[in-house]
């Protein structure tokens, strides 16, 4: 018996992206209050405590699950697939410029606690700081690249009915 193309069912319509205005800023805020308190408070030579890691463990998640650009998980030939070629296109250019920025902050931090260790200076008071960096690192390599695809992308115009 040979094989029939004619019956494969056909394929199974694309979900249609909703974008949102004020994904972008939500996603901004999401990444940019841990980072700037973990900055803090190493600079005060505090540690974490339990509800920061907490606030910042729920944190990490839902502000990427808004993004359609992050609706499966980025990098799969399945999830690839559900994007067109532009989208495809944006979404590698902004996890590449996702992945440089995320190693320059980790060369700077590296090199901060090299400069801080030569002169002496504490880098981290205790466990719980170097938890919440993690958890502040995962956040921006988790988000990044959705927010530089929701950036270069580009909103379509309203429709005249909806203003």
């Amino acid at each position: 018996m040979a094989y029939d193309t004619r019956r494969d069912p056909p394929a199974p319509e694309p979900r249609p992206i909703v974008r949102r205005r004020w994904v972008p800023a939500m996603m901004a805020i999401a990444m940019a209050w841990p980072l700037a308190l973990a900055v803090a408070l190493t600079a005060a030579g505090h540690d974490a405590d339990a509800g920061l890691l907490l606030m910042a463990t729920l944190n990490a998640f839902p502000a990427i699950g808004k993004s359609p650009f992050a609706r499966e998980l980025i990098g799969t030939r399945a999830s690839l697939q559900s994007y067109d070629e532009f989208e495809r296109a944006a979404l590698a250019t902004a996890t590449a410029r996702a992945h440089v920025a995320m190693l320059l902050l980790l060369l700077v931090l590296t090199l901060a606690g090299a400069w801080a260790a030569a002169n002496g200076v504490s880098v981290s008071p205790g466990p719980h700081l170097w938890l919440f960096w993690g958890i502040t690192m995962l956040t921006l390599f988790a988000t990044l690249p959705a927010f530089l695809a929701e950036l270069a992308i580009p909103l379509p115009a309203p429709l005249e009915g909806d203003r």
